[in-house]
């Protein structure tokens, strides 16, 4: 009785692992595959044509190495600019929830 119970239990330990299993290889196989269609997609910046994300990404790193101070600099006061722009955003709806909550538990 005890064997059984212990086998029972071995089996179910074993459909158990091996259904995560596949689950996992299930989703990393899928991934890989949504990854070669999103670099099958990917269109250059002017439209023109179908480019590996790597050519992309190339491209964009030279244009980084080669730039100028000046672009440098000015890359890095617009990106600056972005993220100040996304934090007033942040703090704006950051105030606008704190405002709320103190106004649900102010008493009536």
């Amino acid at each position: 009785m005890a064997e059984q119970q212990l086998a029972q239990t071995v089996r179910r330990w074993v459909m158990t692992g091996s259904v995560a299993a596949i689950t996992a290889m299930g989703a990393w196989y899928g991934a890989g595959l949504k990854i070669e269609q999103d670099v099958k997609n990917v269109i250059n910046t002017h439209g023109q044509r179908f480019l590996p994300i790597t050519d992309v990404y190339l491209q964009e790193k030279r244009q980084r190495i080669e730039a100028t101070p000046e672009q440098q600099i000015q890359r890095l006061e617009d990106r600056r600019l972005r993220l100040m722009r996304d934090r007033n955003g942040i703090q704006r709806k950051l105030d606008e929830i704190t405002a709320r909550q103190s106004n649900t538990q102010a008493p009536p």
